[in-house]
């Protein structure tokens, strides 16, 4: 039907005979592949902050069958759809302030929209009813975000199980780090690295654990925009209307920490320093608490006020006179972002934003004392108080690298290059040649086919790494006189292991004349599947070829050498089209945005 163009009159003759007309046409899947550079004339020159913040407080009560995800293939027809894998979605915190103000944004605006959001972990239910009115599909199967989505973005969850070995070519993936290079969660996400095309960190610390795993993966720095409304108080936080609700007199300073109430925070420095502070100092505490952290010698200090709640950060930002986070580590943290768009002091350590532009926080040393910290912060609040026109200076400095870095016009143009860039790769890589994995097979091994999967094995009594070798230069063709560049990716799965480096596998050429070996690629160290079977988990290898001259080179060969009693299945081994002289660089460019 589709590919006679006959889907009209399919669908007529269906309405005719008593079926229900959604008044869509058929979609059909065998229709040209998109262009994905083309749709860069398609983006707005400027992207509007148009995001409102109070959008939760709107009551959803009705859903009409046009706002069911069931339409949105038709509605959204000839956009590009995006697939998201959250570890959960509340109405407040970093990652979801990150996710809705992109999605209002970028996301589900042209040339994009948000096709499915599948939840791991803590949810609720206005959230989601927010997403199914804009006929989003609420936790889609992985086998549909597969088949569905043009890009699946993930935060806080494990990659894609993997499918039936017939589905194992996968889309883009994109992994979103939140969090600082010693957070727990970034250093959980590094076992997985492999398992995506491209990874972004809201900070460039994040990235800083993933390279050290993986060195050549494409990544990229792309902090979270603070939408405009983040930055306006509402009608409830003017006139000290927060601070006389917080129990603050007329007349006191405040030192505020905005964050999450969590162990890792290290707010015992923060209640030290409230402590030393004199009478005329509260110290307010004000964020979503994740669990009871409140010490029994917390609580009969006079001058400090814990506020268990999300609260709007203008408001709070607005009531404060100075900021103080005294968290040893940090991926960004967004109410930096938003003290220096509100051009209020902030207090912090040397991590985060705060690494990357020292001169615009002001800094808690690793040695300094809740006593020295709480002197610093009295006489730069006296400083502001009688106008200090270098302390100004820096509040406007800071303004200045928010407008120019952090606003949500400016992350929202990133993202949505990003994208279109990966997606142009993605497809570049698309017009690729299969390479039947017919391997070599040593002395030690043995090899089967299982499906469309080749198995590798070998014996306990390999003491020597069997080298199992796929000859690929029959496969490629380039310019004899010039040198050209290609990708090679290959998926796999290996288990039975007892080592903790299975194996590893590069590519070499050898040369016509002399005939010696030349490596052509990094050592791609061979990922463990964590105790779980082979077909738990998608790995991939992907390596950049810079070949040289084809009347130089002899033979082109993929090596795999396996440890002892190590089984590794191969489902696919491909080569992307010749395409360049000179293999381009992957990595962030200089103001943190991909370099393509």
């Amino acid at each position: 039907i589709c590919f006679l163009g006959l889907q009209g009159v399919f669908m007529h003759r269906l309405s005719h005979r008593g079926a229900k007309r959604s008044g869509d046409a058929l979609r059909c899947r065998c229709k040209s592949p998109l262009v994905y550079h083309n749709y860069r004339a398609r983006i707005a020159p400027e992207y509007r902050d148009a995001v409102n913040c109070t959008v939760e407080t709107a009551p959803i009560t009705f859903m009409g069958p046009d706002d069911d995800w069931r339409s949105a293939e038709v509605k959204y027809a000839g956009r590009i759809p995006l697939c998201f894998v959250l570890g959960g979605l509340l109405d407040t915190g970093g990652v979801e302030s990150w996710f809705w103000s992109l999605y209002e944004t970028v996301f589900n605006q042209p040339p994009f929209y948000v096709y499915g959001v599948r939840l791991i972990g803590p949810r609720q239910g206005h959230p989601i009813l927010r997403l199914a009115k804009d006929g989003v599909r609420h936790n889609p199967t992985e086998y549909e975000m597969v088949k569905r989505c043009s890009v699946i973005m993930q935060s806080g969850s494990r990659p894609l199980r993997k499918f039936a070995t017939e589905h194992a070519r996968l889309p883009p993936r994109i992994l979103v780090i939140h969090g600082g290079a010693g957070d727990a969660w970034t250093e959980g996400y590094t076992q997985y690295v492999t398992h995506y095309d491209w990874i972004v960190s809201v900070s460039p610390n994040g990235l800083e654990t993933v390279r050290k795993k993986a060195p050549g993966a494409w990544s990229a720095v792309i902090p979270a925009g603070v939408p405009r409304c983040k930055r306006e108080p509402t009608a409830g936080g003017a006139g000290g209307a927060l601070r006389r609700e917080w129990g603050v007199p007329d007349g006191t300073k405040v030192l505020l920490y905005l964050g999450r109430i969590a162990p890792e925070k290290g707010l015992q420095y923060f209640v030290d320093v409230v402590r030393a502070l004199p009478g005329h100092w509260r110290g307010v505490m004000v964020g979503p608490m994740v669990k009871d952290i409140i010490q029994d010698d917390w609580r009969g200090i006079r001058q400090l006020v814990i506020v268990p709640e999300a609260v709007h950060s203008a408001d709070a930002l607005r009531a404060a006179d100075v900021l103080l986070n005294p968290s040893p580590a940090e991926g960004g943290p967004l109410v930096l972002l938003e003290a220096w768009a509100a051009k209020k002091p902030m207090f912090m350590r040397s991590t985060g934003w705060a690494a990357q532009y020292p001169d615009v926080v002001f800094p808690i040393k690793a040695d300094d004392t809740p006593d020295a910290t709480a002197q610093a912060v009295q006489e730069v609040a006296r400083g502001l108080e009688q106008g200090d026109e270098k302390l100004e200076g820096v509040l406007t400095q800071g303004l200045r690298i928010f407008e120019e870095k952090f606003s949500l016009e400016v992350v929202a143009e990133k993202w949505a290059a990003t994208l279109l860039d990966l997606l142009d790769k993605q497809q570049r890589l698309v017009e690729r040649v299969e390479v039947p994995p017919e391997f070599s097979v040593p002395k030690h091994a043995y090899d089967e086919t299982v499906g469309i999967q080749k198995c590798l094995y070998t014996d306990n009594g390999a003491f020597d790494p069997p080298i199992f070798t796929l000859p690929l230069s029959r496969h490629l063709h380039w310019p004899a006189d010039r040198g050209a560049c290609a990708t090679l990716t290959v998926d796999y799965g290996v288990d039975f292991s007892a080592l903790p480096r299975p194996g590893l596998m590069f590519v070499r050429w050898t040369q016509t004349e002399s005939f010696a070996g030349r490596p052509l690629s990094p050592r791609h160290l061979l990922a463990p599947s964590a105790n779980e079977t082979v077909r738990a988990y998608h790995q991939r290898a992907f390596f950049t070829l810079q070949l040289p001259p084809q009347r130089e080179v002899e033979a082109l060969h993929l090596y795999v050498y396996l440890a002892p009693a190590t089984h590794m299945c191969v489902e696919s081994v491909t080569l992307g089209r010749v395409h360049e002289a000179n293999c381009i660089e992957d990595g962030p460019a200089e103001d943190g945005g991909p370099d393509l």
